[in-house]
C-alpha cells in the first residue's frame, strides 16, 4: 500500500512507524526539515518538505496513485483541505485529524 502522511509530529511519526513496519510505501510531508530528517534517519520512509495542504507538495509526495492519505498536522483546516485535494486524485482512503468541535456540526 502507498500511504502519504501529512504531518511529522507525534501522531504522524507514530503512523509512519506502524505503516513502514508493515512494509508499506510511506511518504511524510511536513514544513519542518529537522523533524523530517530525524524521521528519515529512524524509519524507512520518504520525506517531502512542504505544506501538506498544498497540491504541489502532495504531488511531490506521490498522491497520484496513493491508497491512503493521513492528514494529521496540528491544523484542522489544513487536514481537511489535504483530504479534499486527495479526493480529487481519487485516493480511496482519506483520514483527517480534526479536534475542534465546530467542525462536527
Amino acid at each position: 500500500m502507498r500511504a502519504v502522511i501529512g504531518g511529522a509530529g507525534e501522531v504522524g511519526r507514530q503512523m509512519a512507524r506502524v505503516l513502514s513496519a508493515r512494509r508499506n510505501d510511506v511518504t511524510v510531508v511536513d514544513t519542518d526539515e529537522t523533524l523530517l530528517r530525524g524521521l528519515k534517519d529512524e524509519l524507512d520512509v520518504m520525506t517531502v518538505t512542504g505544506n501538506a495542504a498544498a497540491t504541489g507538495s502532495l504531488l511531490r509526495a506521490g498522491i497520484k496513485g496513493a491508497d491512503l492519505l493521513l492528514a494529521v498536522t496540528k491544523n484542522c483546516e489544513a487536514n481537511i483541505l489535504a483530504c479534499s485535494i486527495a479526493a480529487r486524485f481519487e485516493v480511496r482512503r482519506r483520514i483527517a485529524r480534526v479536534n475542534h468541535e465546530e467542525y462536527f456540526g
